[in-house]
């Protein structure tokens, strides 16, 4: 899974790049919640489609920012296309 273009995985759980551990973990677990299909059900069949595609984007965020090595290489990746 891609993250949209236009929204990075930090601005996609709404932290800032220096975030900590705590920080990802508090801000994944309250948009996890928020955007849980089960959650969203009864709404209907479009915004339950929303919503995973929505709990996909948060969750492949989080798995790249709360692995120290991927979130390194990340980061330099965006300081070398940010012209560094």
């Amino acid at each position: 899974l891609r993250l949209r273009a236009t929204a990075g995985p930090y601005a996609t759980l709404g932290v800032h790049v220096g975030a900590g551990d705590a920080e990802l973990r508090r801000a994944y677990h309250t948009l996890a919640l928020r955007w849980h299909p089960d959650r969203h059900a009864a709404a209907g069949e479009t915004a339950r489609i929303e919503a995973e595609a929505r709990f996909k984007e948060v969750s492949a965020a989080f798995d790249l920012l709360s692995d120290p090595q991927r979130r390194a290489r990340y980061d330099v990746d965006m300081q070398l296309r940010d012209g560094g």
